[in-house]
């Protein structure tokens, strides 16, 4: 993804797309007889707009005056839950179903892929890309109160990351 976003940088949403359907391409290439699985997520800023794309069960959050203003929503049968209100999004970080995804690269199908428009940025906007190991042991709620309650962008870091780890004397984290 990096080297085809390099190669001929852009916010088109053609562009985007093409660099990961690319990703796609080479992963199925790669699999050797192994079913490789990949999430992703591409943010694009130039500062005064953002436009982002995603696959899979990696989340991008968009962060404005202590508010989620917008997230990607994982490509799960779990999600497809939550969306029916069958369970709570704070259900579905621990629910049975949640790494069943049914769009991701490396799929023996044609991906999915999520193209945002193009957003304004505000100045202390903030945008985050969380894997699904992150999500799930630090829900939303919490996520906000750590961002909120810190100052400075290693200190959000920091407190995830004790935040997580504190839990994996209890439970297996993945």
């Amino acid at each position: 993804i990096i080297r085809e976003f390099t190669e001929a940088p852009g916010m088109s949403r053609r562009r985007l797309r093409r660099c990961l359907r690319r990703a796609h391409s080479e992963l199925l290439g790669q699999r050797a007889g192994r079913h490789l699985k990949v999430s992703a997520v591409i943010a694009v800023t130039d500062y005064r707009k953002l436009r982002y794309c995603h696959v899979g069960n990696s989340r991008l959050y968009w962060i404005r005056n202590a508010r989620i203003l917008e997230r990607t929503y994982d490509q799960s049968l779990t999600q497809n839950l939550v969306e029916k209100d069958r369970i709570s999004l704070d259900e579905a970080a621990c629910h049975e179903e949640r790494n069943n995804l049914y769009s991701f690269l490396g799929d023996r199908g044609k991906p999915q892929i999520q193209v945002s428009r193009k957003k304004k940025l505000e100045a202390g906007d903030l945008i985050v890309q969380l894997t699904k190991g992150a999500w799930e042991q630090c829900g939303e709620r919490q996520f906000l109160e750590i961002v909120n309650n810190s100052g400075e962008i290693q200190d959000i870091l920091n407190e995830t990351e004790d935040h997580i780890l504190k839990e994996q004397s209890e439970k297996s984290i993945d």
